[in-house]
């Protein structure tokens, strides 16, 4: 691989999403002519220090060259890599439910494979909470909620997709709750997920 291709399509792929991600990693480059491809993991940059968790994004992205810069042309969102050693817990997003059994989570070495078993997108975030923050509370609120620690999310996924969550560190001792962002299609006023029940809690210890 060409270093001077791969610096390229790195400062395509941060311009593209406003430096707000830090890349992790890129391999897989493939270049033909004025196209390529690349494989790219990244995570937010807010939460760039190694010591906390954030989630990571994998990212098929294609590239085009436009004069002497590479420019993003798309981006498809997949699964990354799971990490070894790492408990991977199943979820089954519906609606208007996340379905997995809390006590599955042992440990902050997890990964979460979360499948779109209904009919509507479905969305992932995930924030850690402390233990006395009332969650329905702050989720009829309209005030930035104190405490929470936004520590990632992925992009809508449609039915019948399954998505890997990994995290870049372990999660931490503590209080989280996973949330479905998403406008209920099938509600006139477009209902968020979440206001509909579709939240679930669960802690490490």
């Amino acid at each position: 691989e060409d270093p001077d291709t791969e610096a390229g399509l790195r400062e395509a792929f941060e311009l593209f999403t406003e430096d707000k991600n830090v890349i992790d990693k890129i391999g897989d480059i493939k270049v033909d002519g004025d196209k390529a491809t690349a494989y790219v993991e990244a995570y937010q940059e807010a939460r760039e220090d190694p010591a906390f968790a954030t989630i990571v994004l994998g990212v098929n992205a294609s590239f085009v060259k436009d004069g002497e810069d590479w420019k993003i042309e798309g981006l498809e969102f997949v699964s990354p890599e799971k990490p070894d050693g790492v408990t991977s817990v199943h979820i089954d997003a519906n609606e208007f439910a996340f379905g997995f059994n809390p006590e599955d989570i042992t440990s902050g070495k997890v990964s979460f494979e979360v499948a779109n078993v209904g009919k509507q997108p479905h969305h992932f975030a995930l924030s850690q909470v402390p233990d006395d923050f009332d969650i329905e509370a702050a989720l009829q609120s309209e005030e930035e909620p104190e405490g929470e620690v936004h520590i990632g999310a992925v992009p809508p996924f449609e039915p019948g997709k399954t998505f890997d969550i990994v995290f870049t560190a372990d999660l931490e001792p503590g209080r989280y709750v996973m949330l479905c962002f998403m406008p209920d299609t099938d509600d006139p006023e477009g209902t968020p997920h979440y206001l509909k029940g579709m939240y679930k809690e669960f802690r490490i210890e």
